[in-house]
């Protein structure tokens, strides 16, 4: 449509799926199921996927994959009729739809719907950390309760000094312990001489950032932020601007920048996953040594009101299962 012309949620969420159409590729149709509702509070919204291991034919065992990711690296559907990624964008009347920067209708005070689309369907599609926190006791995990396997994001997050600090590795950070709870809160790496805070090191991403790239991780957990988002302080204002943690009004985010690409060829989604990764991480001593280590919070969230459920026939479809809740807030 021409530059400025209005048009419906409907088309922003259509133009938002379009976008990771042209990133991702798999031969196997991604089912997202989306519904507009009144969630209230400063969230815009929220997405998640449903997460698949040990299929058959999975690179590495005892890893949550998102489900969209494990049919691709299976060639098939691994659960067909069933959606992928579930969940929900709420009702506001300052929504901006259109497909340019600006509607001439004071943009200026409205959210904008494909920007929180786009971030929350990058969740969906593997953007997905999984950690919880336990503020009573300081503990932390990386790994879900039932099954204790870690989502393939965290294969390659972890604290830094100057040989590298894996989440995954036990000896250092055991599941829900207070070491692990003390690098999700921005304290672990300190104490030998790294630097604080969670980064991400998977040689796509690294390549692509220059050094490892810094998650979201404030000195206070915040439910569905924490860990699941980049560095505001770091990215914000950047082209990797759309997986922090929160938009204001007036922003549009609406690119995936070459940082998060990498990230997701990490995964698995453009290049074969690497076995290994999850079982014996070598993370590059002089990438961890060259970290920065200012951080500052920042928050995103999206909003819903009615129900409208976005049936999208193609590559995306979306379901919120296994995976944490992963909101966008308001600035």
């Amino acid at each position: 449509m021409p530059p400025g012309e209005s048009s419906t949620l409907q088309q922003a969420f259509e133009r938002a799926v379009a976008t990771w159409e042209a990133t991702l590729d798999s031969s196997v149709e991604i089912r997202v199921e989306a519904t507009l509702e009144n969630i209230g509070g400063s969230t815009l919204g929220y997405m998640g996927p449903y997460g698949t291991a040990n299929w058959g034919t999975q690179p590495v065992d005892n890893v949550w994959f998102p489900h969209a990711l494990a049919d691709k690296i299976n060639g098939g559907d691994l659960a067909s009729g069933n959606y992928d990624i579930t969940g929900k964008m709420t009702c506001r009347d300052d929504w901006n739809t259109d497909d340019a920067s600006t509607d001439g209708d004071g943009y200026g005070g409205e959210y904008d719907f494909e920007s929180v689309a786009v971030h929350e369907l990058g969740h969906g599609l593997g953007f997905v950390g999984g950690a919880s926190y336990d503020g009573a006791t300081g503990n932390g995990g990386v790994r879900d309760d039932t099954n204790n396997f870690p989502w393939v994001y965290t294969c390659f997050t972890g604290s830094t000094n100057p040989g590298g600090r894996y989440l995954l590795n036990q000896n250092e950070f055991p599941e829900d312990s207070v070491p692990m709870g003390d690098v999700l809160t921005n304290k672990g790496g300190t104490s030998n001489g790294g630097a604080a805070g969670v980064y991400f090191y998977g040689d796509h991403a690294v390549n692509a950032n220059g050094g490892a790239v810094k998650l979201y991780s404030p000195d206070a957990w915040e439910e569905g932020s924490s860990y699941s988002h980049l560095d505001s302080v770091t990215f914000n204002g950047t082209a990797e601007d759309l997986m922090t943690p929160s938009i204001g009004p007036g922003d549009i985010t609406r690119s995936v920048g070459p940082v998060t690409q990498g990230m997701f060829n990490d995964f698995g989604w453009t290049d074969p996953f690497n076995s290994e990764a999850c079982a014996s991480p070598t993370p590059n001593a002089v990438t961890m040594q060259g970290m920065a280590t200012t951080y500052t919070s920042a928050f995103l969230v999206i909003e819903k009101d009615n129900v409208l459920p976005l049936a999208i026939a193609g590559v995306l479809v979306i379901i919120f299962g296994a995976a944490s809740i992963f909101l966008y807030r308001r600035k």
